[in-house]
């Protein structure tokens, strides 16, 4: 008995109940009230229910007619051009419709590639100036000879350097003297970097600054290519959803919007570099400039937004982008992007829509990437293994960081993230291409990576290494076991990459179905 009535007081001291228990001395209006408030919480607390339970099975209505898709990868990985590729397959016209703003955006392409010559050319132009102030001044006693800045060891190697905008020259080889004729081109081509700067704002007026500093090249022993990466000055971005493309098809009454008796800003580029052609092409084709940008390293060819060999087309007034043209030009992306396909195939999953996610690949932005995770069906995972030989901007408080390794790093992340265990996870290993042209113009692999022992005149072996890495460490982290989807791609190469998507489309409707069980 006694056990029964310490139980008692226990179950009328329950919290719970206290709670719900009517007050004492209750009248029979507060009663009614009472009742009728538990009433309409009742109801309220259904209703949410009913939302939720609407909601799940509207998801799951979602789920299997909709596809989620993630393009992750560092900074120009090659996930803009993906996701053309992508619209090249899905809708085809869109590339048509926005035709000339790619046309402007590619004519800015070039201003740039002539902008960086140039600043190329002040550069060794100012090294000379200080090359003979020093052998003319008094001796100080202290050498002015400028010494590479050693950068800390890379996991990749040992013995990479790196130094400032000139460093490198100075400390190898004299200065080159500017021509009479480079200085006179140089001087005419002045006309074509303002429009560019009037173009540049119409097209990202948020981030592009005219009056950021010229951009300066990093010397990085291997390599030159984050010209624009390395300062951000003259960067091309634009902010995902800012409708950027519309801006070169906005009308009143079906006339564009212009000022009264001025040109548009792409108009008035195009103009100036139809003028302006021969000396671009000169430039290009001079064999002293030819000489100070292999000198310090600036290969231009092998950077996105290259169209320097296209000049006298890309020109002309008649131009209108091809798609290997909107492929290759180059506009970075702030933020997140979201397109949405719908496949056409009936064979395999016809009618089924995806949507694609293109997601910011700066180390400031990766902190973006979580919230993305939910709901996922498929990731691809975009690998630049060109950039064994590049580095990251880096701000003066941050370590130095090999590109191919933060790509690694990146990827171990990824395969190792719980909430993706059942994601699809494709690798392209991307940028195949470039990774020839360096290997065929003699940059050694095993500078960068001394564990390789292939041969490194051989593009192929190179790429088996570095597969044979990724899959190490896809096998070694993944939360559970799963397939190796691993692709060798160049996104500017329309038709192999229109099979390598197509095949992969295949592959994750293929997997949706057998996780259904109706395959």
């Amino acid at each position: 008995m006694p056990s029964n009535a310490k139980h008692h007081v226990q179950y009328d001291d329950d919290p719970l109940t206290l709670a719900m228990r009517p007050p004492p001395n209750e009248t029979d209006d507060e009663r009614n009230l009472r009742l009728q408030a538990e009433d309409d919480a009742k109801r309220v607390s259904e209703s949410i229910d009913e939302d939720l339970r609407q909601e799940k099975m509207a998801r799951k209505r979602l789920s299997r007619r909709v596809t989620k898709m993630l393009l992750l990868g560092q900074a120009e990985s090659g996930k803009s051009t993906t996701i053309k590729n992508l619209q090249l397959m899905f809708q085809p016209h869109a590339f048509d419709t926005h035709r000339k703003a790619w046309r402007a955006v590619i004519h800015l392409n070039l201003i740039n590639s002539v902008r960086y010559i140039l600043d190329t050319l002040q550069d060794e132009e100012d090294e000379e100036s200080a090359d003979a102030y020093a052998r003319h001044r008094p001796s100080s006693g202290l050498t002015t000879a400028s010494a590479p800045i050693m950068g800390p060891s890379s996991s990749l190697s040992s013995n990479s350097t790196s130094s400032s905008a000139g460093t490198l020259a100075a400390s190898n080889r004299p200065p080159i003297s500017l021509t009479p004729d480079l200085k006179r081109i140089r001087m005419r081509l002045s006309p074509l970097l303002r429009v560019g700067d009037e173009l540049g704002i119409k097209i990202s007026p948020e981030y592009y600054d005219p009056k950021s500093p010229d951009i300066k090249y990093s010397t990085t022993v291997s390599t030159s290519f984050n010209i624009a990466a390395q300062s951000g000055a003259r960067e091309l971005t634009v902010r995902s959803g800012s409708g950027w493309k519309a801006a070169f098809g906005a009308k009143v009454n079906g006339q564009p919007i212009t000022r009264a008796g001025a040109s548009s800003p792409e108009d008035e580029a195009a103009r100036v570099l139809q003028a302006c052609a021969d000396d671009i092409w000169a430039l290009w084709t001079d064999p002293i400039a030819k000489e100070i940008m292999k000198k310090r390293r600036v290969r231009l060819q092998e950077m996105s937004g290259f169209f320097m060999d296209d000049v006298i087309r890309v020109a002309s007034p008649q131009y209108d982008p091809t798609i290997d043209d909107i492929l290759r030009a180059r506009l970075r992306t702030q933020g997140v992007d979201e397109y949405k396909f719908t496949m056409e195939n009936l064979m395999i999953g016809g009618g089924r829509e995806w949507w694609v996610y293109d997601v910011g690949g700066s180390r400031t932005q990766r902190a973006q990437w979580a919230q993305f995770f939910d709901d996922i069906t498929a990731i691809i995972f975009m690998a630049p293994i060109s950039a064994f030989d590049e580095y990251l901007p880096t701000s003066e408080d941050q370590t130095r960081m090999n590109k191919l390794e933060d790509t690694f790093l990146l990827w171990k992340d990824v395969v190792s993230n719980k909430l993706l265990a059942k994601v699809i996870v494709v690798l392209f290993m991307n940028k195949t291409d470039v990774l020839r042209t360096k290997i065929k113009t003699g940059v050694d692999v095993r500078k960068y990576v001394p564990r390789f022992e292939g041969n490194v005149k051989e593009a192929e072996e190179v790429t088996k290494y570095f597969r044979a890495k990724f899959k190490a460490i896809h096998k070694r982290y993944s939360p559970q076991p799963r397939p190796f989807h691993c692709f060798a791609t160049s996104c500017i190469d329309t038709q192999t990459t229109a099979i390598i998507l197509s095949t992969v489309r295949e592959q994750i409707v293929r997997t949706n179905l057998e996780q259904a069980n109706i395959l």
